[in-house]
């Protein structure tokens, strides 16, 4: 069954269900109808001559196997007394997918792509139309602000190990940043982010297979993108990165294993960024220097006494303020994490499986 996401908006103090399906966008015309009588009225707007003919163009466009001979014959019935058509049959005669008939006493009802459900609103309300587009464009604004932004740190997350990961493959240093380069250039320009969406899995997993598919492919035709230009470029700190994989120990690793441990690394080290700058915007960022040992059991962290000491505070309140640290700690790592899985209920296991690897 094709994996959806539902979110819901607000027009005119009704809720509006909407379900988001591969590349598609369905509105619940239940409950559009809702504000203004029951499922009637869909039935009502479907069996007008106007709206049908909408609907079958609209159709003949988007859908390849879209029956054409059964849209006319009720085409020629559209207007008569005796006419009736619902979504359903509508479906099953026609081989229809602009609709979409749910069942379920929650969540359940008629759906219709957004072209087709706001030609349904304007029958009801042209007020209450433009009302739902721009509710409605509001939504896809913010769902594409939430998606650039978390790009935006999976990618800095990502880019040293993947480039690891390539250097491992037996790449050199500038092969590696042209083609780790071209791997995020692909994704970007071909938008193969909403193939990544939550819904398909670990970031991390989708990572590591759209990669290899894409060595294989550019390294068979011997073709690296070339940085600059027209291309979309993801800046790489080759010194950085390189020195990262220089002196990562374990190179006798397959590149798969070095890949997940430097992951692991950057993960905690974007957290221990974070974190970091949180204490320091606050005003307490000598604390956090002091505490910082706490979070990774360094065995050389000098004692809470010691630090009460040279902060002139008493040992149970930098106990208090080390406490305080790791549970901050531990929610910016499930919160880094929870932006690459695919429920909540998976990030203890990711947490697991992560911290794993570093005894391989």
């Amino acid at each position: 069954m094709k994996q959806s996401k539902r979110t819901s908006l607000e027009v005119q103090g009704t809720a509006i269900t909407v379900v988001a399906q591969r590349d598609m966008d369905f509105i619940s015309l239940t409950d559009m109808a809702r504000k203004f009588g029951d499922d009637s009225l869909i039935y009502s707007w479907m069996r007008n001559r106007n709206s049908l003919e909408f609907i079958g163009i609209w159709e003949k466009i988007h859908n390849p196997g879209f029956k054409g001979i059964e849209f006319e014959t009720f085409r020629k019935l559209a207007g008569l007394n005796s006419f009736s058509l619902t979504p359903r049959k509508w479906i099953e005669a026609t081989g229809a997918i602009g609709f979409q008939s749910r069942a379920g006493r929650y969540g359940g009802g008629t759906f219709a792509h957004k072209d087709i459900a706001f030609e349904f609103g304007s029958w009801l309300s042209p007020e209450f139309k433009l009302y739902l587009i721009k509710e409605f464009q509001r939504l896809k604004d913010e769902e594409n602000e939430r998606l650039k932004l978390g790009w935006n740190l999976q990618r800095t997350l990502a880019k040293n190990p993947l480039y690891a990961f390539v250097r491992r493959s037996g790449h050199s240093p500038q092969d590696a940043e042209d083609l780790t380069q071209a791997f995020f250039a692909r994704l970007l320009d071909k938008n193969y982010l909403a193939a990544a969406d939550r819904e398909k899995g670990r970031f991390r997993s989708f990572l590591l297979v759209a990669l290899k598919r894409f060595l294989a492919n550019e390294w068979e035709r011997q073709h690296a993108l070339k940085r600059g230009g027209y291309a979309t470029v993801v800046a790489i700190d080759q010194d950085d990165a390189e020195s990262r994989y220089g002196g990562d120990p374990g190179h006798t690793e397959q590149p798969d294993v070095l890949l997940e441990k430097q992951w692991a690394m950057a993960l905690i080290g974007q957290v221990m960024g974070r974190l970091q700058a949180e204490y320091g915007a606050s005003g307490r960022g000598e604390v956090f220097d002091f505490l910082r040992a706490s979070l990774t059991r360094d065995d050389s962290a000098i004692g809470y006494a010691e630090i009460a000491t040279r902060l002139g505070t008493t040992t149970p309140a930098v106990k208090m303020a080390a406490m305080r640290l790791r549970d901050r700690y531990q929610a910016l790592l499930r919160e880094e994490i929870a932006r690459t899985v695919v429920s909540p209920a998976e990030i203890d296991d990711e947490i697991r499986y992560l911290f794993s690897v570093f005894s391989r």
